[in-house]
């Protein structure tokens, strides 16, 4: 079974740069069996030492988008989301860490797609930034 979830796990796309909608999150019972893909974007606030960190988690089994989370940080503060729900048998949940570098030049990924407590899949990436 985690040959089957790790394929599509790893099919995470990273989208720094492209438009990234804000949905509402959906019914928590769609997590159950999940196969999360996430496209994440790192943006500059224009004139200040803030950036925004935003995801939009879908699942590729029907396109359905399952999260949005979002978040303004500064350069060299973690920001953090888990999604999800936990505690059934095909429990599925997001979470992911970015943290942009001092001269806000790149950000780095860190996330990792859970079944309960045990991780299916995990990412590591480095995302560059422009303004």
């Amino acid at each position: 079974m985690k040959k089957l979830l790790v394929a599509p796990a790893l099919a995470l796309l990273l989208a720094a740069f492209a438009d990234v909608p804000h949905p509402a999150p959906s019914d928590p019972h769609s997590w159950n069996g999940a196969r999360p893909e996430v496209r994440v974007r790192v943006k500059p606030i224009r004139d200040t030492d803030t950036f925004l960190v935003s995801a939009v988690v879908t699942d590729t089994r029907d396109g359905r988008v399952l999260a949005g989370p979002s978040m303004t940080v500064k350069a060299g503060v973690p920001a953090n989301a888990e999604v999800g729900t936990t505690g059934g048998p095909d429990a599925r949940s997001f979470a992911f860490t970015v943290v942009v570098a001092a001269d806000g030049n790149s950000a780095t990924y860190r996330s990792e797609i859970r079944n309960n407590s045990d991780v299916l899949a995990a990412q590591d990436s480095v995302l560059a930034i422009t303004p």
